[in-house]
């Protein structure tokens, strides 16, 4: 447990280091959004985010909320009581779903699909970026 506890604690401080490379003396204000950025990034072995893990959805960050605004992207519109049984029975099944992801994760060496999701999830923002570009050189 120490280890995964270090573990975070580095990812922390290097993702505050480069927060901080313009202002030092503030970093304290700048934790918060290290954290959020932590927590909205897939996880290696289980292939979900902190923030799907614990609320059953994934987080709209700035850059899904720009992707949304430059793609035309809408989220879906459903009733209260439909978006609260669908929560339920997404964190009902997030246990085992977990459970078989990590287990697929140890037994088969090599990429897992965060990291070819993460490639994925970089070339879209560089061409989000061009798109972005484009529209205002």
């Amino acid at each position: 447990m120490n280890g995964k506890c270090e573990q975070f604690n580095d990812t922390l401080k290097s993702m505050l280091k480069n927060l901080c490379a313009e202002s030092v003396k503030k970093w304290n204000e700048l934790v918060p959004c290290a954290l959020f950025a932590y927590c909205e990034v897939p996880h290696g072995e289980t292939g979900f985010t902190l923030f799907e893990l614990l609320y059953g959805w994934p987080v709209r960050g700035q850059m899904a909320i720009l992707r949304g605004l430059f793609t035309g992207e809408d989220e879906k519109h459903s009733s209260v009581i439909e978006h609260i049984l669908t929560i339920r029975n997404l964190l009902a099944a997030m246990p085992e779903i977990v459970k078989e992801k990590i287990k697929n994760c140890f037994a088969i060496p090599g990429k897992t699909d965060a990291k070819k999701k993460s490639k994925s999830r970089r070339k879209e923002f560089i061409e989000l970026v061009k798109q972005v570009d484009s529209i205002y050189s």
